[in-house]
């Protein structure tokens, strides 16, 4: 049996890490402790669901590869120390499959249990910042254990309780909120809490 992948990903945000990414977002390192699991959750349930679809290798690598492209030769606190958000679109556009990043960040803000620490601005960012270090994890992680992609969806699975103990990951990646989420949202932000 391979180690564990979400542990593994999960681990390679070291304290740096986690204290520049929680000055870029303007949130404590602790939240951003708390919340790099479901992040790292998210992208690995999102590469799940890419191992079922036809064309899946094809998508696998296309997204290793642009993330690959967004870090280029930084490591990954240099990279999350400069990255842009707004360059990881096309990558979440993948891993969210029919759903849009601006829904699973609000998904992600209010199923988290961390707001109001983290908004639907804050998660968008920090899926934007996160998701390419996220996917280079993955990548090292399975050319170190020598994974292909069935071996990293087969991984994945591995972490399947650990992956649930998160949270409904699919939930947020699928669910679009509707008007009694915007109203429950409004009412939040009117008394403080978003």
């Amino acid at each position: 049996m391979s180690a564990n992948i979400l542990d593994s990903v999960v681990n390679s945000f070291g304290a740096s890490i986690v204290e520049n990414l929680g000055k870029r977002l303007g949130i404590s390192p602790a939240v951003v402790r708390a919340a790099t699991p479901m992040v790292v959750g998210l992208v690995l349930s999102g590469i799940k669901r890419l191992t079922t679809r036809d064309g899946a290798a094809d998508t696998y690598h296309s997204l290793l590869n642009g993330a690959s492209e967004l870090i280029g030769s930084h490591d990954m606190d240099s990279f999350l120390q400069q990255a842009d958000p707004a360059k990881s679109t096309s990558l979440l556009d993948v891993l969210t499959g029919d759903n849009s990043i601006e829904h699973v960040a609000a998904n992600f803000a209010h199923k988290s249990g961390l707001d109001p620490q983290i908004d639907s601005d804050v998660a968008a960012k920090m899926l934007g910042m996160m998701a390419p270090a996220v996917l280079h994890q993955v990548d090292r992680f399975a050319k170190d254990q020598g994974l292909d992609m069935s071996g990293i969806a087969s991984a994945i699975d591995d972490s399947s309780d650990a992956l649930k103990s998160l949270g409904n990951l699919q939930g947020i990646l699928d669910d679009t909120p509707g008007i009694a989420d915007d109203i429950m949202r409004g009412l939040s932000k009117l008394f403080g809490r978003g």
